[in-house]
C-alpha cells in the first residue's frame, strides 16, 4: 500500500495549523463559559413599628408612622441584603440583614461563618466551636452535657460562658453605636448614598447594578468585621473550657456531634442581623 510522503516543511506547517486551531477552539469554548452573575434586583419595603417599638404590632400597640421605617432590598446571586432604616424616635437605628441563597455551592462575595466553623478539621474543636457559637446566639446545642463534667469544670465553664456573653453584649452595643470598624461603616454609608443617587433599574442598567454590588460588598465586609468580634469571644471561651477538659472527655463531645446535630446547628443559626449606627447617609 502506497502513501504520500510529506516533507519536513509540510509536517511543520500542518503541526502549526493544528496548534492554531487548537488554541482557537480552546479560546472559543473558554469564552463561551458563563461569567459571574452580576444581576441585582432592588426594591424598597415598608417596615411598620408600633407605638412601643419593643413589642409586636397589635390592636393595643398599633403602627406608629413616626417610628416606622423603610428597607432597601438588594437581591443578588449570593443572597438577599436588607438595610432597614428607622426614624430616631423608634430607637431602632439601622438593621442590616443578609440571607444567603443556600442553593449555591459557592458564593461570589459572601463568606459563610457557619461554613467556616463546620469546616474545622479537628472533630473535637469543631464540636466545641459549634457549641460555643450557638451559645453566643442563645441557642445552645447541649453538646458539653455529654462530657460528664465535674462540679469544678461546670463552674469554670459557666464563668467562661458569662464572660463570652458579656463580651457579645458589648459587641452588640458597639455595633449599634457604629464603633466597630468605622471605616467599613463609612464605606457602606457612601456606597448606599451613591446607589440611591444613581438613576436606572439595577436589572437593566449596568451602572446601577455595579452601584448595588458595591453596597452588597460594603455591607458584607462590615458584617464580617462584626462577626470577627463575636468569633474572638467564642474562641476565648473555647480555649478556657478546653483547658480544663480531661483527655477522656474530649471523645465524648466529639461523638455527640452527630450529623443530625450538625444540621440542628446549621438550622438554628440563621442569617445574622447586625445593628449598625443610625447614621447611614441618605440622599
Amino acid at each position: 500500500m502506497s502513501g504520500i510522503e510529506l516533507t519536513t516543511s509540510q509536517k511543520v506547517q500542518i503541526a502549526f495549523v493544528t496548534l492554531v486551531l487548537g488554541i482557537a477552539g480552546y479560546e472559543m469554548i473558554h469564552g463561551m463559559r458563563p461569567g459571574p452573575d452580576m444581576n441585582v434586583a432592588s426594591w424598597t419595603e415598608a417596615r411598620a413599628v408600633g407605638n412601643d417599638p419593643g413589642k409586636p404590632i397589635t390592636v393595643k400597640n398599633p403602627t406608629d408612622p413616626t417610628k416606622s421605617g423603610t428597607a432597601t432590598i438588594l437581591s443578588s446571586y449570593d443572597g438577599t441584603l436588607e438595610i432597614a432604616e428607622y426614624p430616631e424616635a423608634s430607637n431602632k437605628g439601622i438593621e442590616i440583614r443578609f440571607k444567603p441563597d443556600t442553593r449555591r455551592a459557592a458564593y461570589q462575595i459572601y463568606k459563610d461563618p457557619v461554613a467556616a466553623i463546620t469546616a474545622i478539621k479537628d472533630p473535637y474543636m469543631r464540636a466545641m466551636t459549634m457549641a460555643a457559637y450557638s451559645a453566643s446566639w442563645n441557642r445552645p446545642l447541649g453538646l458539653l452535657g455529654s462530657a460528664g463534667m465535674t462540679k469544678d469544670q461546670l463552674t469554670a465553664e459557666k464563668a467562661a460562658r458569662d464572660l463570652m456573653m458579656s463580651e457579645v453584649l458589648v459587641y452588640d452595643q458597639e455595633a449599634h453605636a457604629g464603633a466597630i470598624a468605622p471605616a467599613l461603616h463609612k464605606e457602606l454609608s457612601v456606597a448606599l448614598a451613591a446607589f440611591r443617587k444613581t438613576p436606572g433599574d439595577a436589572m437593566k442598567d449596568r451602572t446601577k447594578a455595579l452601584a448595588a454590588r458595591k453596597v452588597i460588598t460594603a455591607a458584607l465586609a462590615y458584617m464580617a468585621a462584626v462577626q470577627n468580634k463575636r468569633m474572638a469571644a467564642v474562641n476565648k471561651y473555647v480555649a478556657a473550657v478546653d483547658k480544663g477538659m480531661l483527655k477522656e472527655q474530649k471523645p465524648k463531645i466529639t461523638a455527640a456531634l452527630t450529623p443530625a446535630m450538625v444540621n440542628k446547628f446549621k438550622n438554628a443559626i440563621g442569617p445574622t442581623a447586625v445593628v449598625a449606627a443610625p447614621v447611614l447617609t441618605k440622599s
